[in-house]
């Protein structure tokens, strides 16, 4: 059993900076031993500014036998890559979504996971949410589930970084609709055995999709999902169920200071809102980490979470 949590960060871009970083500098349960990156200038930076230790080269990094845990935060093209050297030798897995690009990768992470009892963990912290939470629970009152409308899309952006790189697994779908997809999952009575993709409509710059709509089926469920680059922010899902109702505004993406809401609907579309106070998701995700890493259980649920995650995935890139 795990009971000294140590993890490292392998990779240090702007939100592992930014939204990452400062969490596990505060948080008393889990030690930071430090940052690996390939890029010196930010080497230099941790060292100095941050007072981090650093590694030569990913080989020192994944040898360190005081680190147990590590979370990656380098692009997705290369999750699968990275992310297999670090089960391989003998750590926990925090990935950052997507954790890999491709089904057949992801369930070769799965596997050596389950073969080394490694905890492997991809990184949706809106779950981690009370909006989430509440939202997940209020399900009950409108029934069974009839439709879902699920969207997410980004305005133009001062910096895509790996976005819009295609060797660096950039794109729509594994950036952002994965977002839809692992709330779909989540959904009462959606069985991911008899779903069908009924409609999937690209829309590319150069060779990166920029956009993308869904519809899926499942269940007598029809789910749709619209994701874009380049637009008008938005970022909502609407559940309509046989005697209702439920819309949940910022439910993928929030500051850890806004306050949020849950407006049910019931058939006659009287209406009711239920406020949920600030959160912080980063920092509950960590908690809820370090409570589960040893428990076999949670292990295993959350191998079947990313497996029908990177099913579903498939599913949609076909």
């Amino acid at each position: 059993m795990l009971t000294n949590y140590n993890i490292g960060i392998w990779g240090f871009g702007s939100h592992a900076k930014k939204r990452i970083l400062p969490e596990l500098i505060n948080d008393d349960n889990i030690h930071l031993v430090g940052i690996y990156s390939s890029d010196s200038i930010k080497n230099q930076y941790i060292e100095k500014k941050l007072k981090l230790k650093t590694w030569n080269n990913e080989n020192d990094f994944l040898n360190d036998a005081s680190i147990n845990i590590v979370y990656l935060a380098t692009p997705n093209g290369s999750h699968y890559e990275h992310g297999k050297k670090i089960l391989l030798s003998n750590k926990h897995l925090i990935c950052e979504k997507s954790i890999t690009c491709n089904y057949s990768h992801t369930i070769d992470l799965i596997n050596i996971a389950q073969k080394y009892q490694l905890f492997l963990y991809e990184a949706f912290m809106y779950k981690l949410h009370q909006q989430y939470e509440v939202f997940l629970n209020e399900l009950k009152a409108i029934g069974s589930i009839r439709y879902s409308c699920n969207t997410f899309t980004l305005p133009k952006l001062e910096n895509y970084g790996f976005r819009k790189n295609l060797k660096l697994g950039g794109g729509i779908l594994w950036d952002v609709a994965c977002y839809p997809v692992s709330l779909i999952i989540d959904l009462p009575n959606f069985n991911l055995s008899n779903c069908k993709l009924n409609f999937a409509h690209f829309e590319y710059e150069r060779d990166i999709d920029i956009f993308l709509k869904v519809i899926l089926t499942s269940n007598q469920q029809m789910h749709d999902i619209i994701v874009s680059y380049d637009h008008v922010y938005a970022n909502s899902v609407l559940v309509s169920g046989e005697n209702g109702s439920i819309f949940a505004e910022n439910i993928f993406s929030k500051n850890s200071n806004l306050e949020t809401s849950i407006i049910i609907s019931d058939i006659n579309n009287r209406k009711r809102e239920l406020k949920i106070e600030k959160d912080n998701y980063y920092k509950n995700m960590f908690k809820h980490i370090y409570k589960s890493i040893s428990n076999r259980t949670e292990r295993e649920i959350n191998y079947k979470i990313i497996r029908q995650q990177g099913k579903l995935m498939e599913i949609i890139s076909k």
